[in-house]
């Protein structure tokens, strides 16, 4: 054979090699369903999105909402913080000095138990529910490790997610939907995050052995297959970035900018996970903003839209969960919550969608 042929022949092989490679992976994941099967709920947003704060209106807002997402096949809850900004949103005994507001913030003070309403509602309606820690006032924590005093704050940030893990565990395991953890800090390095997030999944896990922990990358994550294999979180929930219209450490405020890179992304997602045994999950953005308030004032997306960043990352994940409910999505019944148009025009268009 001549060294023409010869290297024609290696070629092929090496194509063949590398399609059923590819198939393989490719295998390894089991498709999602083509609907938002999970939920992502800000505990905050609920009192924005509530007629009054009163606990009465507070809690028929929260119960209506799961409700109407079991409603359209949501089975996942996922709860975002257990405290954020100086509000607990379960009560406990907890206190801790918030750097991020410069002050003592106390458990004690939560205004409205919405782990607890929300844990009856999804045990009565059969869902699972993920529960997040926190940031523990460091939100910047992940995006600052050569800062000086970052090894303090980790160990101290440690310390304060075990004992808001401990303390959930305690109040709230009796649910029969209590079926996971969220850290609620979001990461982009994750070699360099595991220092965080390693021995509290391995606390979490301690708690719970088959109760699974899940965190969300930033929509730039730097990551392995090394390192997923390595890492001790079970479930990654890839933010697919699109309500900022991000692209590489810029927000254009041009959702088709990110949309027009969103196979991309999430095909390489999923080589990362393969043989990996992690679970690939969405976290699919149903909202967008202007820019003109900067990172702010979000409002909810055309149904659209939406329909097009399922269709794109459908292939390459286990599950699509949506980010966020309140102020996004909105049931023409919701009787506890301020009238939003465009999140009722968006939950009828997702409905029909999802009841096909």
């Amino acid at each position: 054979m001549n060294t023409t042929n010869r290297n024609n022949a290696i070629g092929f092989l090496l194509y063949i090699f590398a399609a059923v490679f590819i198939g393989v992976m490719a295998a390894e994941i089991d498709a999602a369903e083509p609907r938002l099967r999970g939920m992502w709920i800000e505990p905050a947003a609920i009192s924005m999105v509530a007629k009054d704060a009163s606990r009465q209106t507070l809690e028929r807002c929260t119960r209506e909402s799961v409700q109407a997402m079991q409603s359209v096949g949501v089975r996942t809850l996922i709860l975002a913080y257990a405290e954020y900004g100086g509000t607990f949103f379960y009560p406990s005994a907890i206190e801790f000095f918030d750097r991020d507001i410069q002050r003592v913030v106390k458990g004690a003070d939560c205004p409205f138990d919405v782990y607890g309403t929300i844990l009856e509602e999804a045990d009565r309606l059969d869902m699972q529910v993920f529960l997040g820690l926190g940031r523990g006032g460091d939100t910047p924590l992940l995006w600052e490790f050569d800062k000086p005093d970052w090894i303090e704050r980790n160990k101290k940030a440690i310390e304060l997610g075990k004992q808001v893990a401990s303390d959930l565990e305690t109040k709230f395991g009796r649910h029969s939907s209590f079926a996971g953890w969220y850290l609620t800090h979001e990461m982009n390095d994750l070699t360099r995050a595991s220092a965080y997030y390693d021995p509290l999944a391995e606390f979490c896990h301690s708690l719970g052995p088959r109760k699974p922990v899940l965190v969300a990358p930033s929509g730039t994550p730097i990551i392995t297959n090394e390192s997923l294999a390595k890492s001790k979180i079970d479930i990654f929930a890839y933010q697919d970035a699109v309500g900022a219209g991000y692209v590489p450490y810029a927000n254009t405020y041009d959702p088709e900018k990110r949309i027009a890179m969103l196979d991309k992304v999430y095909a390489q997602y999923a080589l990362w996970h393969a043989g990996t045994g992690k679970r690939i999950w969405s976290d699919l953005e149903i909202w967008e903003m202007d820019g003109k308030q900067g990172y702010s004032g979000a409002y909810p997306a055309a149904f659209d839209r939406v329909r097009r960043q399922i269709a794109i990352e459908v292939p390459h994940v286990e599950m699509l969960t949506g980010y966020a409910w309140h102020g996004y999505l909105q049931p023409p019944n919701a009787s506890a919550e301020k009238p939003i148009q465009k999140a009722r025009e968006l939950f009828e268009a997702y409905r029909r969608f999802a009841n096909q």
